[in-house]
């Protein structure tokens, strides 16, 4: 019986790309948390935000995606859990 390996609980984070608005997925592509600088969007409107905030999760989930493939190359059967990002 070959010996069961997890994918570990990661949080990954990614940034809008005036770095302000973070958000860290788990290992799952699930968003943790997302931080936005309230001063800096007070004056930049409603869709920059959005657009921001899309960008930072697109990047948080690519950084998943990676990790995610990195881990399943080195272990390639045996993961206890399926837990590729869901599109």
């Amino acid at each position: 019986m070959s010996e069961s390996r997890a994918i570990p609980d990661l949080d990954l984070t990614g940034r809008s790309s005036d770095g302000l608005v973070t958000v860290v997925c788990d290992s799952r592509g699930s968003v943790r948390s997302v931080e936005v600088s309230p001063r800096e969007y007070a004056d930049k409107g409603s869709e920059v935000l959005a657009a921001d905030m899309v960008t930072a999760v697109t990047a948080a989930r690519q950084d998943v995606e990676r990790k995610v493939a990195e881990i399943t190359r080195r272990h390639p059967t045996g993961l206890s859990r399926g837990c590729a990002p869901r599109a």
